[in-house]
């Protein structure tokens, strides 16, 4: 399996035409096997899983790489912005007073996360013969990659091992995770991370897991500041989980639940949302929601509380109307961009409603353990948190709690991920709208 996975490897950057491409894919490739085996060893399964993600992740990467570069994007803009500051770089500017500012004075400046591109992308250009936009791209790849494995690690420990290794593939293939690894973006990078602090926590309490957490706030905090904030959230609960046998279980809940209202509500702090406003500005492809016309603007025009909460359940009907992602595609990496949208948004419409319809109507809120529950309760908040955003993958990282406990349902239902009734019902519900808006358009 590795010799095939270091053809393919070789293959792709002979495509792209680049040495460095060549390098940073087998680099990290190497690093990610390494990873692997620190985590899982002598797991076959999680091994043999890793390469088949890494392969068809890569190989994405490669097709949709041709959509982007820095006047032009299709879908999301943020790859351009990237190119356009890292492409050519042949100096380090990402200096250490940048990213001690990042953490002292609370600028949500992406130092860490630009320090790491800026980075490969000078060693490159210096030394490689230069980097391409499918090189750059690798940079994030490789964390797509790796959070699948981390997901199989959550899922294995309440499925058998061929179950949860199905079910990692179809969460890999089907989920937005998959279009994320396909472009320059640091959002993949945190899902990574808020994945390894889900996994630590649902593990005994230990101290290395302590020192864990808190080198995940670190880095998640580098790269998007209120993401790195809320992953506070993270070392809380795994404390309040440790004390909820105990005497102080009141106290401990009453604790937790300030921390989680102080984490929300610094996404929400003035300071932070003036910058993440400014920011949100230069997504063109947002321009659409902003607009007076658009439906976040009249669900934000809704009551607070009321509007987050109906924001967050228009976003699981994403794309509307479905087939409204091929308007402007013009090429074949157009096409596979739209359709792995299409698909990740079919996949967690099906998902999030089966999940609501399960919980509250079905009473399965009941059966699942109190842990599990607040860990519920800390995804939706920050789902909810970031409901200001018209852009449901700054609600990506929590997305795998909401998984593993859907398929947990299943599991004690004897039902395969869309085997319930109302999957079923779901699926007809959004072939009418597809068909219905394909023909009025």
């Amino acid at each position: 399996m590795i010799f095939a996975v270091l053809l393919f490897i070789i293959l792709f950057a002979y495509i792209d035409g680049s040495y460095s491409s060549l390098i940073i894919s087998g680099s990290f490739y190497c690093i990610g096997a390494i990873t692997l085996f620190a985590l899982q060893r002598n797991n076959k399964t999680a091994f043999k899983l890793y390469n088949v993600v890494f392969i068809v992740y890569s190989l994405l990467a490669l097709v949709v790489s041709y959509s982007f570069t820095i006047q032009d994007f299709f879908h999301i803009s943020d790859p351009s912005r990237y190119l356009d500051f890292f492409i050519n770089s042949t100096n380090v500017f990402w200096d250490k007073e940048r990213i001690v500012a990042c953490y002292l004075e609370f600028t949500d400046s992406n130092a860490l996360h630009n320090a790491y591109l800026n980075n490969i992308a000078v060693y490159a250009n210096n030394s490689l013969g230069g980097i391409t936009v499918y090189g750059l791209t690798l940079c994030h790849t490789i964390w797509g990659a790796l959070s699948s494995v981390v997901l199989y690690r959550i899922l294995a420990r309440r499925l058998d091992k061929k179950k949860a290794y199905s079910l990692t593939l179809v969460f890999a293939f089907c989920s937005l995770f998959m279009f994320y690894s396909t472009v320059i973006i640091r959002d993949i990078i945190i899902c990574f991370f808020f994945l390894v602090a889900f996994d630590i926590v649902d593990q005994k309490f230990s101290l290395s897991g302590v020192i864990k957490l808190l080198l995940i706030v670190f880095i998640v905090w580098g790269v998007r500041l209120y993401s790195g904030l809320f992953s506070i959230v993270f070392l809380c609960y795994y404390f309040y989980k440790r004390m909820y046998n105990s005497t102080f279980r009141p106290i401990a809940t009453f604790v937790f639940a300030i921390i989680l209202i102080i984490a929300s509500g610094s996404i929400l702090a003035s300071d932070i949302a003036t910058q993440t406003m400014t920011e949100m500005q230069e997504y063109a492809e947002l321009t659409a929601e902003r607009s007076a016309g658009g439906m976040v603007s009249k669900f934000q025009s809704l009551p607070p509380g009321i509007s987050h909460l109906a924001i967050v359940f228009f976003m699981m009907i994403r794309p509307l109307p479905p087939f409204s992602v091929y308007l402007g595609v013009e090429t074949f990496s157009h096409f596979l961009m739209s359709t792995m949208l299409l698909v990740a948004g079919f996949f967690w419409f099906l998902l999030f409603y089966s999940l609501c319809y399960q919980l509250f109507v079905k009473k399965h809120i009941f059966k699942i353990p109190f842990d599990k529950i607040v860990l519920l309760v800390v995804g939706l908040v920050f789902m909810l948190a970031n409901a200001s955003h018209p852009d449901i993958r700054r609600m990506l990282p929590v997305f795998p709690i909401l998984y593993v406990q859907y398929a947990e349902i299943c599991k004690a239902e004897n039902k395969s991920i869309f085997g319930f009734e109302i999957s079923k019902n779901l699926m007809i519900f959004y072939i009418i709208i597809a068909i219905g808006t394909l023909l009025i358009i």
